[in-house]
C-alpha cells in the first residue's frame, strides 16, 4: 500500500499557505522527470529563511530514481542559494538515504519520524457504530491487540453521544479539549486560528464524544486526502480517559474510512517514550519510518549563531 504523506500534496500546501499569511511563509514546488516535492519556507533569524522538505520526494516514475534524486536536490540547493536561504531541512523515505551523510544529521525535527498505518480496504461500512464493530469482528480481531479490543468494547458500553458535525459548537469543544490536554500533558499545540482554518477546509473531519449530559469529553481532528485518513490532533478529558473515549475516537475514524471507501488510516506520529506510543501500537498497523532530519547548511555563520542562541535558551 503506497501512501503519499499528506504534506506532500497540493491540498495541504494550499491550506498551509492560507493558515500562515505573511512573515515570509510560502510553498515552492520542484520537479523533474521522475520526482517532485513541495518545499515549505519558514522564517529564520534576522529576517532570513530556511526551507523544509517534508518526507522527501514524490516518486512519479521509478526509472533512474537515484540519478534523478541527486539532480533534483542539486537544483533545489542552487535555487536556495540564489534566494539566500540559510539551510535546508530534510526528512525522507529510507530509499533516499544516499543523498545524506551522518554529519548532516540534526537534533531538531519538525515532525515525528515514525507513523503507523492501518490498511482499511477490507472494512465494511455500517451506519450504527455497534453494528460496525460486530460486522467487522474478524478484521478487528486481526488488527487490534487484546488490550485495544478490550478498551474499544468498554468504550462502546459507555453510552457516548457521537457527533461528526462541522459546527462552531463542535470546533470550540474540540479546541478546549485539545488545548487543555496539551497543557495537562505539557506538549505543544497550534494556535486557535490555525486549527480553525484547518477545520474549515473540505479535507478535515471531526469527531466529538459527549457524555449523558451532553458535555464534550473527547475530540479528534483529522484529514481525508486521496485514499487515506490521517489522525492529526486530539483531546481527552479525565472522564473520557476513564471511560475509554480515546478508543472510540479511533473506531469512529475507521468507520469514516469505510464510509468514504478509503484504503489507509494513518494513526499519526510514533515516538518511543511518548505516552501515546504504546496506545497506537495496539492497532497493529504497518510502521512507516523516515530518515533524518538532515540539515544542508548553506550559510554556516548564521546557522551557528542560531544554534548557539537555541542552546542558551534551553
Amino acid at each position: 500500500m503506497s501512501i503519499r504523506y499528506f504534506n506532500q500534496t497540493k491540498e495541504w500546501s494550499d491550506f498551509w499557505q492560507l493558515a500562515n499569511p505573511g512573515k515570509g511563509h510560502k510553498v515552492l514546488y520542484f520537479e523533474n522527470q521522475d520526482l517532485a516535492t513541495y518545499i515549505y519556507q519558514y522564517p529564520f533569524i534576522l529576517g532570513t529563511f530556511f526551507w523544509y522538505i517534508p518526507r522527501g520526494f514524490i516518486v512519479k516514475n521509478s526509472s533512474n530514481s537515484q540519478i534523478q534524486a541527486e539532480q533534483l536536490l542539486a537544483k533545489i540547493i542552487q535555487s536556495a542559494k540564489e534566494n539566500n536561504i540559510i539551510y535546508l531541512k530534510f526528512d525522507a523515505e529510507k530509499d533516499f538515504h544516499f543523498l545524506f551523510n551522518e554529519s548532516q544529521k540534526s537534533e531538531k525535527k519538525l515532525q515525528y519520524l515514525k507513523t503507523s498505518i492501518l490498511d482499511v480496504t477490507e472494512i465494511g461500512f455500517e451506519e450504527n457504530i455497534q453494528q460496525f464493530w460486530k460486522t467487522n469482528k474478524n478484521w478487528f480481531e486481526t488488527n487490534f491487540d487484546k488490550r485495544t479490543r478490550y478498551g474499544t468494547r468498554k468504550a462502546l458500553d459507555s453510552n457516548w453521544q457521537i457527533s461528526l458535525e462541522k459546527s462552531n459548537e463542535n470546533f470550540e469543544a474540540f479546541y478546549k479539549l485539545h488545548s487543555d490536554t496539551a497543557k495537562r500533558q505539557k506538549f505543544g499545540y497550534h494556535h486557535k486560528n490555525y486549527l480553525e482554518k484547518l477545520f474549515d477546509q473540505g479535507i478535515s473531519r471531526i469527531i466529538i464524544l459527549r457524555d449523558e449530559l451532553g458535555e464534550a469529553q473527547a475530540g479528534w481532528l483529522g484529514i481525508s486526502l486521496g485514499n487515506n485518513m490521517t489522525n492529526l490532533y486530539g483531546g481527552n478529558s479525565l472522564i473520557s480517559r476513564d471511560k475509554y473515549g480515546q478508543y472510540l475516537l479511533h473506531l469512529v475514524a475507521l468507520q469514516i474510512c469505510a464510509q468514504e471507501n478509503l484504503s489507509g488510516y494513518d494513526l499519526g506520529g510514533l515516538e518511543e517514550g511518548k505516552g501515546f506510543d504504546l496506545f497506537k501500537q495496539g492497532y497493529k498497523g504497518n510502521t512507516r519510518e523516515f530518515i533524518g532530519p538532515f540539515d544542508i547548511i548553506l550559510k554556516p555563520k548564521l546557522y551557528s549563531i542560531y544554534n548557539y542562541l537555541r542552546k542558551l535558551k534551553s
